[in-house]
């Protein structure tokens, strides 16, 4: 499918992906029930959006404002209010959402959610209650430099990705991960994916057109390349179905990964 306008990143639910430009805060939704893409939000004031996760299935997709504020939104109404959270009690709130990403592990009240901050050189965890998002907790429990970093991903660890290279923490410390050298080096990475639930971190190298797929102690198993991936911009892995959803540009492809 297209998507009109170009998006930035893609947000998974069982039903489909929302697809969500940080710049504009322009979003649109592919679902999976009908094969079609449609705009969302398209008469109201979505500019003030910086991230967006899919909490869980009785919560659904949930949106972080500049200013440290959750919203909710409904695909159904088309709409967007107030989640309820006490983050906005903690006085680096207003700097949440000038982060430069957010990830979740868990789901709806089990869930945590963390957010990576170099202005304060910190990862903050939002643990999720039955009513709230709860104010943030100072993850990093050493002390690291996140000036050039570009995004996180999480499983039982925390990556934090770079332009050269990608950090480990575990427990809030950082850990030793050897990532295998690879041909041509990495200059340029632009994200980083990984689940709980896959065996694979898998690295995006738009400027080398390649998705880098590394095993979780750094090893390298396979770059999957592609001329359209010079335009790659996120991408989410379905390990079960061997299935790979790249976003190129407006364009959302789905690469067989047998």
């Amino acid at each position: 499918t297209a998507f009109e306008g170009v998006p930035t990143g893609l947000i998974r639910s069982p039903n489909g992906f929302l697809a969500f430009n940080k710049s504009s805060g322009r979003l649109a939704f592919y679902d999976f029930r009908t094969g079609a893409s449609r705009k969302v939000l398209q008469n109201q004031n979505t500019g003030n959006l910086s991230f967006g996760i899919y909490l869980g299935p009785a919560t659904g997709y949930v949106f972080l404002d500049k200013d440290g504020q959750f919203l909710k939104l409904d695909l159904n109404t088309e709409s967007l209010t107030p989640f309820p959270s006490t983050a906005s009690e903690n006085p680096t709130a207003s700097d949440l959402g000038r982060g430069r990403g957010i990830t979740i592990l868990g789901t709806d009240a089990n869930a945590r959610l963390y957010i990576l901050d170099p202005k304060n050189q910190q990862i903050w965890r939002l643990p999720v209650n039955e009513s709230a998002i709860a104010a943030p907790e100072a993850w990093l429990k050493t002390s690291a430099d996140f000036t050039d970093s570009l995004g996180l991903a999480v499983d039982d660890s925390i990556y934090v990705l770079y332009p050269d290279r990608v950090d480990k923490y575990t427990s809030g410390t950082r850990q030793n991960l050897s990532i295998a050298a690879v041909t041509p080096p990495f200059q340029n990475l632009a994200g980083v994916f990984t689940l709980s639930e896959t065996l694979s971190i898998y690295l995006l190298d738009p400027a080398n057109e390649r998705v880098v797929v590394l095993n979780k102690q750094g090893q390298l198993e396979k770059q999957i390349i592609s001329p359209k991936f010079r335009d790659l911009t996120d991408i989410y892995v379905d390990e079960e179905s061997s299935i790979l959803y790249a976003l190129v540009g407006s364009e959302l492809l789905q690469v067989n990964l047998k």
